[in-house]
């Protein structure tokens, strides 16, 4: 009869339910593959169990797994003064460099415009991405955003495992062209999502077409666009420029 384990993880004792135990060895017999014990995992809300494994240790069950936060994204959806529109990756990519008092590299990822913004990001969310993002669209923001905008009631949701396709569905709600849109089209290059538009599959009974709202762009729209230009361009027009 099989006897039955169960892993419950909370964030609050993960490290003490489940832990890699220093001095285990590859010659222990895991009971969970012999059958002498069932091992029921049950996630927590913030992470989730990879694996896990029993051993015997005298009288004692030594339980050993690794365990993965969720990188669960939710974002409203904004105009942006420097990369045209902020959405899901840019929500997390951005709140992933380090600010203290003594550096600030979210400061650093802006560089000197539009063009070392969009790289910065793409560069990032090579190693970070989400593992499912949200988009909040019952209201967005147009104009001068992402903080002095507009607002836009707009009612929609989007959600997906793919970042830059949720991303460009959103970006396509709004209106704007997915070819302005410089670290999506990175990404895209680079093959960490999709963003060709036939390539996405929409689960609904709604068609996002039906949804679109044409948002009114950022007052600095054609500066922003200064990422499709060479990098040792020679100055700014000053038509371009918003302020």
């Amino acid at each position: 009869m099989y006897k039955k384990l169960s892993v419950l993880t909370t964030a609050m004792v993960l490290s003490i339910l489940i832990a890699c135990v220093p001095g285990c060895t590859t010659n222990r017999i895991n009971l969970a593959d012999t059958g002498e014990l069932s091992v029921q995992t049950v996630p927590s809300k913030r992470v989730e169990i990879l694996w896990a494994d029993v051993y015997q240790e005298g009288d004692n069950l030594v339980v050993s797994g690794v365990v993965q936060r969720f990188r669960r994204n939710g974002t409203p959806l904004k105009t942006h003064d420097v990369v045209v529109v902020t959405l899901g990756l840019k929500n997390l990519v951005m709140a992933s460099p380090m600010k203290n008092t003594s550096l600030n590299c979210k400061y650093l990822m802006h560089g000197m415009g539009p063009w070392w913004l969009n790289y910065n990001m793409f560069v990032v969310a090579q190693r970070v991405r989400p593992q499912f993002t949200v988009i909040d669209g019952l209201e967005g923001m147009e104009g001068d955003g992402p903080i002095h905008g507009t607002r836009v009631e707009h009612g929609f949701a989007l959600a997906g495992p793919d970042v830059v396709a949720v991303d460009r569905i959103a970006v396509d709600l709004m209106g704007f062209d997915i070819a302005d849109i410089g670290y999506l089209n990175y990404c895209a290059d680079a093959e960490l999502g999709i963003i060709d538009r036939s390539k996405i599959k929409i689960l609904g009974s709604k068609d996002p077409d039906d949804f679109v709202i044409k948002y009114k762009p950022h007052k600095a729209f054609k500066y922003q666009l200064y990422w499709k230009k060479d990098i040792a361009i020679e100055g700014w027009d000053p038509a371009d420029l918003p302020y």
